[in-house]
């Protein structure tokens, strides 16, 4: 017996209950990242020693509080998931918890 029940054979009474199988859709080379990573739209930030590095990205779809994002994001990359005002390329930032950086000395022209 076929488990796809066409709308000829659905019980009419609006008080029973169905089993339905909907498919679920296959996404390739994305990431799921919770939506507060997404910034203006179509931008993540990557943590890349220890500064902000801006990622473009295509929203592919939403998924509850998540997003399932395409783009120039490495498998093992870390991503900013929290909101913070400021934000741009070369921000300095740690992972909550990690003792405090030490800011790298200024390079001098001589």
């Amino acid at each position: 017996m076929s488990s796809l029940v066409s709308a000829m054979t659905m019980p009419r009474c609006p008080c029973a209950f169905v089993d339905l199988k909907v498919p679920d859709k296959l996404y390739r080379d994305v990431i799921r990242l919770p939506e507060t990573a997404l910034y203006g739209g179509d931008r993540v930030y990557a943590v890349v020693e220890d500064r902000l590095s801006e990622c473009k990205v295509d929203v592919i779809a939403y998924e509850g509080s998540n997003v399932i994002v395409r783009g120039d994001i490495a498998d093992g990359d870390t991503v900013l998931a929290t909101q913070i005002s400021g934000i741009g390329n070369g921000l300095l930032v740690r992972e909550e918890g990690a003792p405090p950086l030490r800011p790298r000395p200024a390079v001098r022209d001589l």
